[in-house]
């Protein structure tokens, strides 16, 4: 059953063969309330209504009943009472079962008695559950019989229709809305206790999920918070990462710059101030024949690379070009040879183009003690 709207729905109708049925799809935090209605359960009828001393209305309805082995449960049907009694272990036996199964139980009612609370709203003689009889004058009850029936038979309470099978277990839930039946009952202290475990149990988990929930937009809002500033933080980071590899490239070109200075200042300073005495005697001696190309002063050794040092070919001149007149060119190289700053003269290729051209390289070994 459910409430919608101040009224009171049935939502569904079910019936089990097993307790193992109703776990399967019984909802663990449903409450739930039992009627022990099976043949272990004994009810009586007293033709009073006193209430005064329910104890003593049970013991004359059981003489010598034992109060610390049974529950049991009375209530008024005009001016009749009904006495129901069962066994303390059958109850806590199934107690036990169910609240192992996690079965929030809320309400215990014995027998016939929860039909009190509907008893009004049926204007019948003759009232059916799903195994007892009862028969009633007007309002007071006058017999309550077991009995197996085949057709079944529907209630109209206040616009429900609930049939014979359902009216106890309908009954004793409006007990449960209704906080409590109409009569007395050892069971009254068990009701109350599992009642209130049950609504701590229900309060905790709406806190719980209240709780949960609000840590949920916390976090939430936290997210939104920090990812914006994190996407910010990103973004600084990239630019401090970019710039981070400007300025190791930059630096890295400078070390570059700086080493083919240091490259050049060493080819220009490896020849000192006697190099521009030997290029100036060397271009003095040159015939109009000879045609000079190119002139290296302390030629490299092996080509330029990075972070290697310059290895140079010290006192040194090549010289390359043409030569117009092979007489006037034997002439210039034993000129060369008598100055006291050259060692030697070597001819390191002459190639003949034609009877009046030829290409030629020299070596000049200076004398670097003069």
């Amino acid at each position: 059953m459910e409430r919608k709207k101040g009224e009171l729905l049935i939502s569904e109708r079910k019936e089990y063969q097993s307790l193992d049925n109703l776990f399967k799809t019984r909802k663990k935090n449903c409450p739930t309330t039992i009627i022990f209605n099976t043949n272990d359960v004994l009810s009586k009828i007293l033709k009073t209504k006193s209430k005064n001393n329910p104890k003593a209305l049970v013991e004359k309805a059981f003489p010598n009943f034992n109060f610390e082995n049974f529950y049991y449960e009375l209530v008024s049907f005009g001016e009749h009472t009904v006495i129901s009694i069962i066994k303390k272990d059958k109850v806590n036996e199934l107690l036990k079962e169910l609240i192992a199964k996690k079965i929030s139980v809320v309400n215990i009612s014995l027998g016939v008695c929860s039909l009190v609370n509907i008893k009004n709203h049926i204007e019948r003689d003759i009232v059916r559950t799903s195994n007892t009889e009862l028969l009633f004058d007007s309002a007071t009850i006058n017999s309550i019989t077991r009995f197996e029936h085949n057709e079944p038979v529907h209630y109209e309470i206040n616009g429900l229709e609930i049939e014979n099978d359902f009216l106890l277990g309908f009954s004793g839930i409006l007990s449960f809305i209704s906080k409590g039946g109409i009569g007395f009952s050892n069971l009254t202290e068990l009701n109350e206790y599992y009642k209130s475990e049950f609504q701590n149990k229900r309060f905790f988990d709406v806190v719980s999920k209240l709780s949960l929930g609000l840590v949920l937009t916390i976090l939430l809002l936290n997210f939104f918070f920090f990812n914006h500033y994190f996407q910010k933080v990103g973004e600084l980071r990239t630019l401090t990462e970019i710039n981070g590899i400007n300025k190791k490239n930059l630096s890295e070109l400078t070390e570059r710059v700086v080493e083919k200075q240091k490259r050049l200042d060493a080819i220009l300073s490896s020849g000192n101030s006697k190099s521009s005495y030997y290029l100036d005697g060397i271009g003095k001696s040159v015939p109009t024949s000879v045609l000079i190309h190119q002139i290296q002063y302390q030629p490299l050794l092996k080509p330029l690379r990075n972070s290697k040092p310059v290895e140079v070919e010290e006192n040194i001149i090549i010289i390359e070009g043409n030569s117009f007149n092979t007489n006037e060119f034997s002439i210039w190289i034993e000129q060369l040879e008598t100055k006291s700053w050259i060692r030697k003269v070597e001819t390191l290729d002459f190639d003949y183009q034609n009877k009046d051209n030829s290409l030629f390289s020299i070596k000049i070994v200076l004398d670097d003690e003069q």
